[in-house]
């Protein structure tokens, strides 16, 4: 920490006696490293120059003091500090994590199209806020309509409550969930896509809130929707499914995908899948992959990710067979991937066959 006084000529000039009697009722601040510059009272009459608050004083000194234990301990190992904070990558729990939480770098919200008319002035939002219990049911009573352009006013409304008022959205998500999956097979194209968008904004918004019991039923009807003839409905599917991989717990969707790459009955929507199980393993990296492994959580991640992009050189579909190549691309960087790799297979003949399919 490197502080200036705000006059050098006074501070230096300072009687030590008279800091010390200052100070001298201040509660030490418990702490494991020592340091004579830092027990000096004049350093602390230093710090105090930039702040009014002794509070402030003793946490700067708290914190000075930790950071020279930490760089301490590292340098009795033989290792660059920094470096051994990055390296503690086996910490990370895939199922309380997402991409977003990990922060790693997704997709700003804003980049996401919409057709939604949302109103976000902050006046609305406290009214939203102030009224979400009635603004909520009269949302859910305008989803329950026959006229389609109040079903589209209702999810407006949730959309805009599940911004401001996350719990209340929360609460009554199933329902909720039932409600936009049953729109999003309309054949009125502006009343499916509005469903797709609005579940876009609640994985956006609520984030692992969203992983309920309907979490799986809602990636099949946006992977089916994925493969759909109106290209605008297929690029609106495409950017909820991206919400979802950013925005859910690492270990939920990648077990969905996993499962539903496999299973899906149109190719093309498996293709889609591999593309975002792809996606995950690349912006995961393959350190943090084999590394966070030693849990035994994480390890069932990836093994069914090995297994599921050993699968995807069987399709018949091109697309589906180049994100396999893709996701082992980044896989194949790691020198475990080998072990990993036949554990999983159990057989040289399908390790072959990925190998093959690699060159």
């Amino acid at each position: 920490i490197f502080l200036l006084p705000k006059n050098s000529s006074s501070s230096l000039s300072m009687d030590r006696n008279k800091a010390e009697e200052d100070y001298s009722d201040v509660e030490e601040p418990k702490h494991i490293y020592s340091d004579s510059e830092i027990e000096d009272p004049y350093y602390r009459r230093h710090i105090h120059s930039y702040t009014n608050s002794i509070d402030s004083v003793n946490e700067v000194i708290s914190l000075q003091r930790r950071s020279l234990f930490h760089n301490e301990a590292a340098n009795e190992k033989g290792i660059n500090h920094s470096i051994e904070m990055v390296t503690q990558k086996e910490g990370i729990d895939y199922k309380k994590n997402s991409l977003f939480s990990m922060g790693i770098p997704t997709r700003k919200n804003d980049s996401y199209k919409t057709n939604l008319t949302l109103n976000n002035s902050q006046e609305r939002n406290i009214e939203i806020k102030n009224r979400s219990d009635e603004m909520l049911e009269m949302a859910v009573r305008k989803l329950r309509t026959a006229d389609w352009r109040s079903q589209i006013q209702g999810m407006e409304t949730i959309v805009q409550l599940s911004s401001v008022s996350e719990s209340v959205v929360s609460h009554n998500l199933i329902p909720i969930l039932s409600s936009l999956m049953n729109f999003s097979k309309n054949l009125r194209s502006q009343l499916c896509r509005t469903a797709i968008q609005s579940l876009t904004y609640l994985f956006l918004n609520l984030g692992q809130l969203m992983e309920v019991n309907k979490l799986e039923d809602v990636a099949d009807a946006l992977l089916l929707k994925s493969s759909d003839t109106n290209k605008f409905i297929r690029s609106d599917a495409k950017d909820a499914l991206e919400a979802m991989l950013n925005n859910i717990s690492i270990y939920k969707v990648t077990n969905i995908l996993c499962r539903l790459s496999s299973l899906h009955k149109s190719s093309m929507s498996r293709s889609v899948a591999a593309k975002l199980l792809a996606d995950l393993v690349q912006q995961l990296g393959h350190e943090r992959m084999f590394e966070s492994s030693s849990n035994k959580t994480n390890h069932e991640i990836l093994e069914a990710i090995i297994s599921s992009g050993a699968q995807f050189f069987l399709e018949g579909n091109l697309e589906t067979r180049m994100e396999g190549k893709r996701l082992f691309s980044e896989l194949l960087r790691n020198e475990g991937f080998h072990d990993n790799l036949m554990n999983v297979l159990k057989s040289d003949r399908e390790a072959d066959r990925v190998y093959k399919s690699l060159r």
